[in-house]
């Protein structure tokens, strides 16, 4: 699992709370047969948070009479996102899988909610992990990677992958490719999340032999961006053990859960 960006686990925890403000039938309160009849308009993970987060927000204040106001979400809100979510993303860069898995069931309902809107916002694209495949086929015609630090020019291809992954890490990269990463030709060598300050670094380690440099480079990056998700970049190979061939990856998941990628290799000798 590759990690999940915290602003996309906040979004969904806030919509989680926007649903519950929005079940009041027009007084200050939000009751538990609010709550019941919101819920059946909703389905899946969201469903699962909004009821849970709902539960959550009451048992705060067990006084008896207590009944739950935008005050009282509003609290809870902040209260979770603090002491919940965040306290576990230990390195402020986002949840891994590790992280997630030390959350309570409130943590895991959100990053799940959140996981399912990333998909839904991909779905709504036209665009079939097919048509992409093919567009970067195109978009990457006629390149050569040169980059961190490879002794030769290596052509770029696109890989495109028959899996049904919600995360991506460089472990399930792995699998997926069938390498042993017990074995030093299998062994993880780099890895890299995908982040802005890696874009520049990709930018600049990607060739172009066509006079549109600049101009490709960046639609390469900006197209996988648009459509992919959990992006990153893995070098497979022990340096220095391993033949001085090792692979190189720059990929992210598609809508149906496929890999999609790049794939080239890096020269170290």
């Amino acid at each position: 699992m590759s990690r999940i960006s915290k602003n996309s686990v906040h979004a969904a925890l806030e919509r989680a709370a926007d649903i519950i403000l929005s079940a009041t039938t027009g007084d200050p309160f939000i009751s538990r047969r609010d709550i019941r009849n919101k819920l059946e308009e909703l389905q899946g993970e969201e469903k699962a948070l909004v009821g849970h987060f709902y539960r959550f927000v009451d048992a705060r204040d067990a006084k008896k009479g207590a009944r739950v106001t935008k005050k009282d979400v509003e609290a809870a809100l902040l209260y979770t996102k603090e002491k919940v979510l965040d306290k576990y993303d230990l390195n402020n860069n986002g949840f891994s899988k590790a992280e997630i898995d030390n959350m309570s069931t409130l943590g895991k309902l959100t990053v799940a909610f959140a996981t399912h809107l990333k998909r839904v916002a991909l779905a709504i694209e036209s665009k079939t992990p097919e048509d992409i495949a093919q567009k970067l086929t195109e978009l990457t015609d006629g390149v050569f990677f040169t980059g961190f630090g490879s002794e030769g020019d290596e052509p770029v291809e696109v890989i495109h992958l028959q899996t049904d992954l919600d995360y991506l890490d460089a472990q399930a990269l792995a699998d997926a490719l069938g390498y042993d990463t017990s074995t030093p030709e299998g062994t993880i060598e780099k890895q890299y999340t995908y982040s802005p300050e890696l874009n520049f670094e990709l930018i600049d380690s990607i060739y172009f032999t066509d006079d549109d440099y600049g101009i490709r480079t960046n639609e390469v990056v900006r197209y996988m961006t648009a459509y992919l998700t959990d992006l990153i970049v893995v070098i497979f190979g022990e340096d220095l053990v391993a033949p001085p061939q090792h692979p190189w990856y720059w990929a992210g998941i598609a809508k149906d859960g496929s890999i999609i990628g790049l794939q080239s290799q890096v020269i170290w000798t």
